[in-house]
């Protein structure tokens, strides 16, 4: 278990030998809720934008 306020969180994930990385920055999640309520960015354009 990480301890929030002392600990850095971790930056990356490893499953099956594989590097992942882990996005911990709220700002950018507040982003994505902004892009999923936007109307708009088309759906597709939203799968692409994602993907990056």
């Amino acid at each position: 278990m990480i301890n929030a306020l002392y600990e850095p969180f971790p930056e990356h994930i490893t499953v099956e030998g594989d590097e992942y990385p882990i996005i911990t920055d709220f700002r950018d999640w507040l982003r994505f809720a902004d892009l999923m309520r936007d109307s708009d960015v088309s759906k597709r354009d939203k799968v692409y934008l994602l993907s990056d």
